[in-house]
């Protein structure tokens, strides 16, 4: 089935390239829209993730030939969206609902996506709001879930705005077209003294591999690049070893550049580490085998004395999603003593692509879990040797962060410089490889840009004010900003209040206190952001709720969480969706929900159940459901649960949640669900 599907897209866009100086002389004599409708339908034909640019291109020449196709407009703003410019997605998204506002019944959704990505967050807010209240009373489940993500991206629309208006002080350029291509260039590294960048390419010219992978692109390979005269020389493929035929992707190099590690995406996703010989040529990748465990590891940092590596991994148990762990080098020269970097780094959400400074005291990493300004952002955190331990990561700031992903970010020894690949500004291809000038840069705390942003506003307020407008005395901000929530936590069916506790988030400051003013009462004082977990026996407990401070006029809010009462014998979805033929969970922080609430409800059991969409035999799809089952009841026995307490099973393909009529759907199939005993 991928063979065909890759052919036929071969087949349709040389088709179209041959034809498309045919088709502009002739067209007007054709029925332009049955043309159109022709290129629609060949492109919902190829239309998923890893064609996503041919199905654009077959959409868009579909709105061509038909202007006023409502969902031909949706369709290309859709398939823009899987694609690394999602910004470009906005105009299509605009038309199709002007076109037709019943034309998809989530344009709301897809419209403030959308915004967001162009950077225009009071529209993206607004769109936002606009779809949770249509979809306020909704059972579909692919909504109840974006209900759940818009209510996040509303959150970080605020704290856009909030760091938009206080950017970093950085000078970011485009380092060469000598370096970058028309082509997917990212993840780079560079040794300590900036004479050698190395990073990950999905160009033609070089490539060891002529032909093209699964996503009609050509794989990635590894490429080098040497600086001279303060000048970046012509990029070239770095060659065997470390490229074959197949694709091969550049993590990290150590600060002297003589070791190199390098990721691969078998068993689950390994690291491989390379050493430079004399000659300058490269040894053969070897896993690190202390390191790699079935799950994934996917970045790795070694600091300049060789004693420590930072590395991700999603292996259990951990804070959830991608954590970052430290290994310390053994006498025997093997990695051990790892240990999990801890609740004030890593969250339940993802923390990725870790960078170590070559001092050690340094690490540069990209989370979703941190206040940020959308997707991942690169943070800072500091290690303090007295304490032994990392300081509350500070956010880089915008313009290094975007609403978009922000990842990989490396450093020269002193830090003065750094390397990343962006979409920003005017690239070169998809993606290119920037150098900020970091000199100027300073951290600044969240709380600190929140007193800016407040600042600001009253001066714009000010501003706005009449000329004969008579002002007595300048407003002036207060030295301290205090956040304040009378909180209440509610029974979700009867909003009576319950006795509970609140758990706060690795973002609150040693300022922030929690008073229990009765049953289900609590008032939080606290720095402008944090969040809490709230819990009561024989509840489920809640999702994680972010408080971001939002305006002198709002530092005391009133709000409600409500918990949903633990239903026996009644199956459950755990959001944890599995990719194709796979049994590794996208994330764990469902997960480790159901592990809270067992650990804190000793008399519960669970049956975890396993499920599978209906592409292949019946036989291999019930071993694969029964697996995804198993993999989360060893997750939950690795958290400390009894296995006594927690059964699996699977069910193959026979109790699909949605029709399996679209990739979208059968990803919702591929699903696991709880049922509380």
């Amino acid at each position: 089935m991928a063979w065909q599907r890759t052919h036929l897209a071969k087949t349709i866009l040389l088709w179209v390239g041959i034809t498309s100086g045919w088709t502009a002389s002739v067209h007007a004599q054709e029925d332009s829209a049955a043309l159109a409708d022709e290129y629609y339908r060949m492109g919902m034909e190829i239309f998923d993730f890893t064609h996503r640019k041919q199905a654009t291109e077959l959409f868009t020449l579909a709105t061509q030939m038909n202007p006023r196709s409502a969902k031909a407009h949706f369709m290309t703003g859709k398939s823009i969206m899987l694609t690394i410019r999602k910004e470009q997605s906005l105009p299509y998204f605009k038309r199709a609902q002007r076109l037709d506002p019943a034309v998809d019944k989530d344009i709301l959704y897809y419209l403030g996506q959308a915004y967001q990505y162009s950077e225009l967050l009071d529209s993206a807010k607004t769109k936002y709001t606009d779809y949770l209240s249509l979809t306020e009373s909704t059972t579909d489940s692919l909504q109840l879930v974006r209900r759940a993500e818009v209510k996040r991206k509303l959150l970080e629309c605020d704290q856009a705005k909030i760091f938009m208006a206080s950017p970093a002080n950085v000078d970011i350029v485009h380092v060469s077209n000598k370096v970058n291509s028309e082509y997917p260039d990212y993840a780079p590294t560079v040794t300590a003294d900036e004479s050698l960048l190395v990073f990950t390419s999905r160009r033609q010219d070089g490539n060891l591999n002529p032909k093209l992978a699964a996503d009609l692109e050509y794989y990635e390979d590894i490429y080098v690049a040497y600086r001279k005269n303060g000048e970046w020389q012509e990029a070239k493929n770095i060659g065997p070893p470390l490229n074959d035929r197949y694709h091969n992707a550049s993590v990290n190099l150590s600060p002297d550049g003589k070791e190199m590690f390098i990721y691969h995406d078998e068993y689950g996703g390994d690291i491989f580490v390379s050493y430079q010989k004399p000659d300058g040529t490269w040894t053969a990748p070897e896993p690190l085998q202390e390191i790699n465990t079935p799950f994934a590891e996917n970045s790795a940092s070694i600091t300049a004395n060789n004693q420590k590596l930072f590395f991700t991994s999603n292996r259990p148990p951990g804070m959830g999603g991608t954590d970052i762990y430290q290994a310390t080098r053994t006498r025997q020269g093997k990695w051990g003593n790892i240990k999990n970097l801890g609740p004030v780094v890593n969250t339940p959400y993802d923390e990725d692509g870790a960078f170590i400074a070559a001092n050690g005291q340094h690490l540069y990493f990209s989370s979703n879990g941190h206040i940020g300004m959308g997707d991942l952002d690169i943070f800072r955190s500091s290690y303090d040797s007295l304490t032994d331990s990392w300081s509350e990561p500070v956010n880089l700031g915008y313009p290094i962060n975007s609403t978009e992903n922000d990842i990989y970010f490396a450093l020269t020894g002193d830090e003065r410089y750094a390397y990343f690949s962006s979409v920003k500004f005017q690239n070169h291809g998809e993606q290119d490889i920037y150098r900020a000038d970091m000199r100027f840069w300073k951290p600044v705390t969240y709380a600190e840009r929140v007193k800016i942003y407040e600042q600001k506003k009253q001066q714009d307020s000010l501003s706005r004010l009449a000329p004969d407008t008579t002002i007595m005395a300048p407003v002036m901000a207060p030295a301290v900003v205090y956040f304040v929530v009378d909180l209440t936590v509610a029974d979700a069916a009867t909003q009576q209040p319950l006795v509970s506790e609140v758990d706060l988030g690795s973002e609150a400051g040693p300022m922030t206190r929690v008073h229990n003013v009765g049953p289900g009462q609590f008032r939080i004082e606290s720095a402008p952001g944090f969040s809490i977990v709230a819990r009561s026996d024989g509840y489920l407990p809640s999702a994680r709720k972010s408080f971001v401070f939002d305006g002198m006029n709002t530092s005391v809010r009133t709000d409600t969480i409500l918990l949903e009462r633990i239903q026996r014998d009644i199956p459950q979805i755990l959001n944890i969706y599995f990719n194709f033929d796979s049994d590794i969970p996208n994330s764990y922080s469902e997960v480790d929900r159901l592990a809270a609430l067992l650990a804190a409800s000793k008399h519960l059991r669970v049956i975890i159940a396993g499920h599978t969409d209906d592409i292949g035999n019946d036989a291999y799809n019930q071993q694969l459901s029964e697996r995804r089952a198993n993999r989360v009841r060893g997750y939950l026995v690795d958290k400390g649960i009894d296995p006594a307490r927690v059964d699996a099973i699977g069910y193959g393909k026979t109790n699909p949640l949605v029709p399996n009529k679209t990739k979208a759907s059968r990803r919702y199939n591929r699903r696991t669900e709880f049922t509380i005993k």
